[in-house]
């Protein structure tokens, strides 16, 4: 019965994408996704239907769940932002949908989203540094398990608790390590379509915080002088 389980729920992590970030563009006012379908391509079988999509900022509207779980003895609350995609103006019904998920600070998260997109904030906050570009290669760990052969010995001599815990871990390990192989090698890749890659553009970049005097891409610490201001709105 476990096994049964074990299976329809890793069954289920099969096919996705390979990535699923979302995109917040300020300058075009859209939202850039990846939407998972609940459905695959033959209903119950086969690929997960993928697509990128693209919705107008003011067509998205956010909510703060909460799930919460435990035991007898203790309760745990899980927090997430949901970000739900309108068809229209006009049409209210839910189109798509993305979820961030396990946060510690979901409120502080949306606010960070809503001036950037609405007050012109920074894009980074202080003391943040660029994300690092990925090469789009996936971690092999079968290579990072063969390459702790170097020093092995050693190992054993400083910490011999820690590796015969190792050891003793080492099937529940490999097993993972297989299960997680076959999610990336059948994950499919997300095609993003060419105006989007226009839209978003180079990553930021250490050289160009470093010319940021006014800190209109990474926010000045407090107590700066040149930390960044909003601008002010114009009364209706």
């Amino acid at each position: 019965m476990i096994s049964a389980i074990a299976f329809v729920g890793l069954y289920f992590e099969f096919f996705g994408p390979s990535e699923a970030p979302i995109y917040f563009d300020r300058a075009r006012r859209k939202v850039y996704y990846v939407y998972r379908s609940r459905y695959r391509r033959w209903v119950l079988f086969g690929p997960s239907r993928i697509q990128a999509r693209v919705v107008d900022w003011d067509l998205v509207d956010c909510e703060r769940q909460v799930t919460t779980g435990g035991s007898t003895v203790s309760i745990r609350q899980h927090e997430h932002l949901v970000f739900l995609m309108r068809r229209s103006p006009s049409d209210p019904t839910i189109g798509g949908f993305y979820v961030i998920s396990g946060l510690e600070f979901p409120d502080a998260l949306w606010e960070y989203i809503r001036r950037y997109m609405e007050e012109g904030a920074p894009p980074l906050a202080a003391g943040e540094v660029p994300p690092k570009a990925r090469s789009g290669k996936a971690i092999d760990m079968f290579k990072a398990l063969l390459a702790r052969r170097h020093g092995y010995w050693a190992e054993w001599k400083d910490k011999p608790g820690s590796m015969v815990l190792q050891h003793l871990l080492l099937p529940f390990v490999l097993v993972w390590i297989v299960v997680n192989r076959l999610v990336v090698w059948t994950a499919q890749t997300v095609v993003w379509p060419p105006e989007v890659k226009a839209a978003l553009g180079a990553p930021i970049t250490e050289a160009d915080l470093a010319g940021d005097t006014r800190h209109t891409l990474r926010a000045a610490a407090r107590g700066d002088a040149a930390a960044f201001k909003p601008p002010k709105r114009k009364r209706p």
